[in-house]
């Protein structure tokens, strides 16, 4: 009896276990390949560089300090022009870019203060810009990937 059974369903059966197979093959390398993304992302963010940005007091001028607290180096740093919409006067700060910064060292930016298309001296009113309204808010670091 089983063998008339095996002729008659054996090859339905044999159909309907590989396509079962097909699908647990499909689903299992739709996970895998995730896992492996997720994977290559946490990789690639162990080793890029993270900027902090503080403001300190050197011999009574407020400069604009940035670490890198990341393990990577960060490579072309620049820090977008500030509009001084908020004060009275029509201008912009302009940031000098930096090369490079290793892991765990700091850099001061320089800056100047630009007033209608001419540069005038800098002052610490950009620092004061920045802390009014938190240096997160109007500095956008843009670094290179490593």
């Amino acid at each position: 009896m089983l063998e008339a059974f095996m002729h008659d369903y054996g090859t339905f059966l044999n159909l309907i276990i590989t396509f079962l197979t097909l699908v647990v093959l499909i689903v299992y390398t739709y996970y895998t390949r995730r896992q492996t993304k997720e994977l290559i992302h946490q990789r690639r963010l162990s080793v890029m560089p993270s900027i902090f940005t503080q403001v300190i007091s050197e011999n009574n001028i407020r400069k604009l300090r940035l670490t890198n607290i990341g393990n990577g180096i960060a490579l072309n740093v620049t820090i977008d022009d500030i509009d001084k919409y908020d004060s009275h006067e029509k201008g912009y700060f302009s940031f000098l870019s930096i090369p490079k910064i290793k892991a765990g060292e700091s850099e001061i930016v320089i800056y100047s203060e630009k007033d209608l298309g001419r540069d005038i001296e800098s002052k610490d009113s950009c620092i004061f810009l920045l802390e009014d309204h938190g240096l997160s808010k109007w500095m956008h670091e843009k670094y290179q990937k490593q």
